[in-house]
């Protein structure tokens, strides 16, 4: 069972997105989430896709979505996604948005799972949340603090402690 990673990045409120985008531009954050993902196995929802994005630096993308997408593997839920992933090279990362990130909280408490989560120290207005996820044992093993135009946030690598 390969372990998940859950990547995202969130204002101190949860908020992750607006109007099927990120209410923020972070250089740094953006570059953290392609060199993570660069190679790997890349889950996201049909509003978190972005071919530009997901087509360059040989990501492996699945798409969870009714759409169908032409080359690329599109799957009606976040386990049908995992199960395919299962089956591919490289390490499986869940890029969003709002419900498969609930439902991979979820399956966090099941399997191997790795939080990497950048927390942005300002309030964004969205209409899209990261879910609770601070009552699950994580364990932190790694943080970073940056600054850009005087907007602080952190980079946090956290690991599940549920000894599945």
């Amino acid at each position: 069972m390969k372990e998940l990673r859950i990547i995202v990045a969130t204002d101190k409120n949860g908020v992750i997105g607006i109007n099927g985008t990120l209410p923020w531009k972070i250089p740094e954050d953006f570059q953290y989430f392609l060199d993570k993902t660069a190679g790997q196995i890349c889950i996201a929802g049909r509003l978190g896709y972005y071919d530009k994005i997901y087509q360059k630096d040989n990501r492996k993308p699945i798409i969870i979505s009714k759409t169908i997408f032409p080359d690329v593997p599109t799957v009606g839920s976040l386990t049908e996604a995992i199960s395919l992933a299962e089956k591919m090279d490289g390490d499986i990362y869940i890029c969003g948005g709002q419900k498969i990130y609930e439902e991979a909280i979820l399956l966090a408490e099941t399997r191997p799972t790795r939080l990497l989560i950048t927390i942005i120290d300002k309030e964004y207005e969205g209409d899209r949340y990261f879910p609770e996820w601070r009552h699950l044992p994580w364990r932190q093993v790694w943080s970073k603090k940056s600054l850009y135009k005087n907007v602080k946030f952190t980079f946090y690598e956290f690991v599940l402690n549920n000894d599945k």
